[in-house]
């Protein structure tokens, strides 16, 4: 071996070693930068309309980022919050039952137990040496969720940041970053356009297509469990959006348990009402609307394997699995394809 070709086996090395440091840094932003391009992508043609009548593409992307942080985002943060809570309130009352009859009711039934006096606690007559002896046996406990509770918020808000950031950047460059794309990445043209198609394909997929059919279905059994009077609507109508992700079960996971805790609670009519609206409404929804949303966003994922690198992703990768685990399974059956196209032709040519 020459020089040269050692000099050059060496380069080779380094630009490897750097391009996966370059993705270390990279690591903990991945699902937002993802999330901020397919959002920017679905939102391209909204672009192209404000575009024909204000000049500048920055100025567009600007305001539309804008927009989706006034009218989406805010909204969704600020609910976030308050169905957070819901949510764990909810399991631990549902965690302090004895029995699977118990539960069930407990669905339906309100928390009338006070905070204070379910903790042995009488608010009235606190007084300062009681407070002091509580700061000083648990102020250790309240220092740590206090400074676990700042540095979930301020990573949140980071990737919030870079979400906003990538969407203005995807809607603003995207022609410049995919002509740097095509003149850096060492592949065949082709070859690149495939997997970029894969890529948006996911996203609109598991966006526009699985996101608004469960969305859809959250939001009738809202309606059905606010309009029954059933207690923490809210979060059984996030769990019911969840559970929609579920093949042939879906939603039922969510509002089945909810009409049987309303029969055993005697309110056999509103379990009634809510088994007819959960079986001919919920129900069909995902027969109308899927087929609706798949015009816009077909993913080319069969349901069981969709499930299966949903729970995978999470399995390995947390949160953020929800996103990437879809994505890599779908890159992933592009790649398989690609190569054996590339077989293919290789075969016919000899």
């Amino acid at each position: 071996m020459n020089t040269d070709d050692t000099k050059i086996g060496v380069l080779g090395w380094v630009v490897g070693a750097l391009a996966v440091a370059g993705l270390l840094v990279l690591a903990p932003y991945v699902t937002p930068i993802v999330l901020g391009t397919w959002v920017a992508e679905i939102m391209r043609p909204l672009q192209h309309r404000l575009g024909a009548r204000l000049r500048g593409r920055a100025k567009v992307a600007a305001i539309l980022v804008s927009a989706l942080v006034l009218v989406l985002l805010a909204p969704l943060v600020l609910a976030g919050v308050s169905l957070a809570s819901e949510v764990i309130a909810l399991y631990h009352q549902l965690s302090a039952s004895q029995s699977v009859q118990e539960s069930l009711v407990q669905l339906v039934q309100g928390d009338n137990v006070e905070p204070a006096a379910a903790a042995g606690i009488d608010a009235l007559s606190w007084n300062a040496e009681q407070i002091f002896r509580l700061v000083r046996e648990h102020g250790s406990r309240a220092w740590s969720v206090v400074t676990t509770v700042a540095g979930a918020t301020t990573t949140t808000l980071l990737a919030l940041f870079v979400f906003l950031f990538t969407v203005f950047a995807v809607l603003a460059n995207r022609a410049a970053a995919r002509a740097w794309l095509h003149a850096h990445i060492p592949m065949r043209t082709e070859h690149l356009e495939r997997f970029t198609r894969a890529f948006f394909e996911t996203g609109r997929g598991l966006i526009v297509g699985q996101g608004m059919t469960a969305l859809s279905q959250a939001a009738i059994a809202l309606v059905a469990f606010l309009s029954l009077g059933v207690p923490r609507a809210l979060a059984l109508g996030l769990l019911t959006g969840v559970a929609a992700l579920v093949p042939m079960l879906g939603p039922a996971l969510v509002w089945a348990p909810v009409a049987a805790g309303l029969a055993l609670a005697g309110r056999t009519g509103a379990a009634a009402v809510l088994l007819g609206v959960g079986v001919l409404i919920i129900g069909s929804v995902d027969n109308l609307a899927r087929p609706i949303f798949a015009r816009y966003a077909h993913l080319e994922l069969p349901t069981v394997v969709l499930l299966v690198s949903i729970f995978g992703g999470l399995s390995v990768m947390g949160p953020a699995g929800l996103v990437l685990g879809p994505l890599l399974v779908r890159m992933a059956i592009e790649a398989l394809r690609i190569w054996r196209d590339v077989q293919l032709r290789r075969a016919l040519t000899v």
